[in-house]
């Protein structure tokens, strides 16, 4: 149950504590994987959310130092954690609840606006429910393929963000 909890204080703090600004620029359109129409009286996150993050017209997305300082360290996390050899679900379930952490530092000190904290989300909302799927894995077969998810949209910050 607190592990819900504190997700979802996450996700609100997510939608909140970023300045968002859900404003688009004819110069930053933005091509989506598995692009549908939608409902246009759908929240913008949302619409976004479930297309797919991809470039900014062929160049990487913008991002502060401080959202750069704490995506090199979630890598280095997963980095860290898939060179372990012996992984229990206790090693999995620690290594969600570090990455959390780490996630909850990302978005407390976010300061992005615009087109470029919009394409973060599309990153970001992800990274935190693999983190979620990852905590409330049962087994270690579930943990593992959580995990490998999780490390795996963790390293897409570097294909589409600079």
């Amino acid at each position: 149950m607190v592990p819900k909890l504190l997700l979802a204080a996450a996700l609100m703090i997510l939608f909140t504590a970023c300045n968002n600004a859900d404003t688009t620029s004819a110069n930053t359109e933005t091509v989506h994987e598995h692009a549908q129409p939608h409902d246009t009286a759908m929240h913008n996150h949302e619409a976004k959310a479930t297309h797919g993050l991809s470039l900014n017209n062929g160049a990487k997305w913008q991002t502060d130092e401080s959202t750069r300082k704490h995506a090199a360290t979630l890598n280095n996390m997963v980095g860290d954690f898939e060179k372990q050899t012996v992984k229990s679900l206790f090693a999995y379930h620690s290594f969600a609840d570090k990455m959390q952490e780490e996630l909850q530092q990302l978005i407390n000190n976010c300061t992005m606006e615009g087109p470029d904290h919009d394409a973060l989300h599309l990153w970001l909302e992800p990274v935190l429910n693999d983190v979620k799927a990852l905590k409330s894995t049962g087994n270690e077969e579930d943990a593992k393929n959580a995990a490998m998810v999780l490390s795996e949209d963790v390293k897409k910050f570097n294909q589409y963000f600079n």
